[in-house]
């Protein structure tokens, strides 16, 4: 924050984006997949939308009380809902699967992964999702902040 403060001229303004805490867009079709598997297949009871601990990024009243003790003017902060459309399975698995190692290199035992490698349930996920929704799209919905501050 610091750094981007000190690189802006005198009146640049400071804009980023980043998911709202409530954010699930991603996660009910996974953990329906990961709940539909023929083997234990844990999923997080919590998937965070931050990986760090240096404040709070998924809160706009954290954020905007942050830019503003950090001596930006003119700060807005807004959230903002989206919603995308899926085609189909094949789209969310080229969307998404990249979640698939990490959610089980965080939920999985060493034994698991081992038997269950990341290629087999991407193609599980992928068999899941096209029974769940019959072959057609979807939609998602997600909520991102969008902040701006300005350099006095």
């Amino acid at each position: 924050m610091l750094d981007a403060k000190r690189i802006l001229k005198p009146g640049g303004i400071f804009g980023a984006t980043t998911f709202h805490k409530s954010n699930v867009f991603w996660q009910p079709d996974m953990r329906s997949a990961f709940e539909s598997f023929p083997f234990e297949a844990p999923f997080l009871k919590e998937v965070k939308m931050q990986m760090h601990n240096q404040g709070d990024w998924t809160d706009p009243e954290w954020i905007e009380k942050h830019l503003k003790s950090e001596g930006f003017v003119d700060v807005q902060v807004t959230t903002n809902p989206g919603r995308y459309h899926i085609k189909n399975a094949e789209e969310y698995v080229l969307s998404f699967g990249m979640m698939l190692a990490w959610l089980m290199n965080a939920a999985w035992s060493e034994e698991t992964r081992r038997e269950h490698p990341v290629e087999e349930v991407r193609e599980l996920l992928r068999k899941h999702l096209e029974e769940k929704y019959e072959g057609d799209g979807w939609d998602v919905e997600w909520k991102v902040i969008c902040m701006t501050g300005k350099v006095e």
